[in-house]
């Protein structure tokens, strides 16, 4: 099986290659998750023409580690680097595309807010970038209910019956990742300007700036997001 060596620890990762591709996605998934629950995202990007690399974060799917424990921000964003490199030298030159859902999502922006090298765009789907109040108590265990993280039912089935994924853990780990300084639960969501791209079959990647930070009207563009790709609809988790 194929591991990242990094300086946290060994990582599982997955790469859905494509024949001659356009772009690289460099995908961190959100909590409970697991590479393994992507399989139909990959294959759908490679139609496209985009090769998908993924990685088991820490404390989930096959890397090791307590269950549900990222460790730390910077750790999730080290794994990303580590793949981007491979990818990069797998096929020099190939455009590549950041991408998270839910604490994914949080670790790929802080990272494109510190240095958007050596990605052109960014795709980000359930994040949640102000303090959230039910992560502030390290002493408990929390449940997520399967409904709130997607309506499609291959993907809930995946999370209820898989046994590498997962919908409930002590909380403390997760809260310790999300509540560290400098992590998102420390400071309010920044404005900021970051590279939004459309992934389509005409289109892979075409590069947009836009504002993404909150203002008086649209303040829940900083607290929560929704986004459907490729047939499943996913939401904060």
């Amino acid at each position: 099986m194929p591991f990242l060596e990094t300086d946290d620890g060994r990582a599982y990762y997955r790469h859905w290659a494509a024949l001659n591709p356009r772009a690289a996605v460099i995908f961190l998934h959100g909590f409970g998750e697991h590479t393994g629950l992507y399989h139909r995202y990959g294959f759908a990007l490679n139609a496209a023409g985009v090769d998908l690399w993924a990685v088991d974060q820490f404390g989930h799917g096959l890397t090791p580690g307590e269950r549900g424990d990222f460790t730390t921000l910077e750790a999730s964003i080290g794994l990303a680097d580590r793949l981007a490199e491979l990818a990069e030298a797998e096929r020099p030159g190939t455009p590549l595309v950041a991408q998270g859902h839910s604490f994914g999502a949080v670790a790929t922006l802080w990272k494109l807010l510190a240095n958007p090298a050596p990605y052109r765009a960014a795709v980000v789907s359930g994040a949640p970038l102000v303090p959230v109040p039910g992560l502030v108590d390290v002493d408990s265990t929390f449940e997520i209910a399967p409904s709130q993280l997607s309506a499609d039912p291959f993907y809930l089935d995946a999370i209820e019956n898989d046994p590498l994924a997962f919908v409930d853990a002590d909380g403390g780990p997760w809260r310790v990742s999300w509540t560290g300084a400098g992590t998102p639960s420390a400071r309010p969501c920044p404005p900021w300007r970051c590279p939004r791209s459309r992934c389509t079959a005409a289109t892979i990647p075409s590069r947009r700036w836009v504002r993404c930070g909150p203002t008086p009207s649209r303040s829940s563009h900083c607290r929560s997001s929704r986004s459907t790709v490729a047939g499943t609809t996913s939401s904060t988790t």
